[in-house]
């Protein structure tokens, strides 16, 4: 039986969209069958097997898109095995002390589910995909912390995605 395996994201600029397609495009070299769609998509999670919930972390929490299908589906999602991924700015210095941080960034997740496996990653900032208020307060941050980039680590994101078929598809 081939698994099916829902990856489902909360984006706000298109960069963690984008992290779930690379989870997505592993996952299927691995014989899953994946549905790769944003959260606020999903009705019904009975056809899959396995969940992977990528979400974007704006000031230091998972949106709130993210959170509502987390406590929507917490019965299905502790009740098979379903994944976690983050995609965040406190990551594009690589130092433990942000690890940790971004790890506590999406701990009001991992109190709804308990996820079989936890990937924290870069994320980028385009200007040009901000919404008006945020791009006002990015073109005034003189801290560079709003700098545009891509910090995303593209060979990190697809190690943890090649660890999650032995968590997500253990019979395969």
């Amino acid at each position: 039986m081939t698994e099916r395996v829902l990856v489902a994201y909360a984006t706000k600029c298109g960069s963690t969209a984008e992290v779930a397609q690379a989870v997505g495009r592993v996952l299927t070299e691995a014989g899953a069958e994946v549905t790769l769609a944003p959260v606020q998509k999903i009705k019904d999670l009975s056809p899959y097997t396995a969940v992977v919930l990528g979400t974007c972390i704006r000031m230091g929490k998972p949106v709130r898109e993210a959170l509502r299908f987390a406590r929507r589906f917490q019965g299905v999602l502790n009740e098979r095995p379903s994944a976690l991924f983050s995609v965040g700015l406190s990551l594009r210095e690589k130092t433990p002390e942000n690890n940790q941080l971004a790890v506590e960034y999406v701990q009001p997740l991992r109190e709804i589910f308990k996820p079989v496996s936890l990937g924290v990653f870069a994320g980028k900032v385009d200007h040009s995909k901000l919404g008006l208020p945020m791009r006002i307060v990015a073109q005034r941050d003189d801290t560079g912390a709003l700098a545009e980039g891509d910090w995303r680590d593209w060979e990190s994101i697809e190690d943890w995605a090649r660890g999650l078929p032995a968590v997500l598809m253990p019979d395969s």
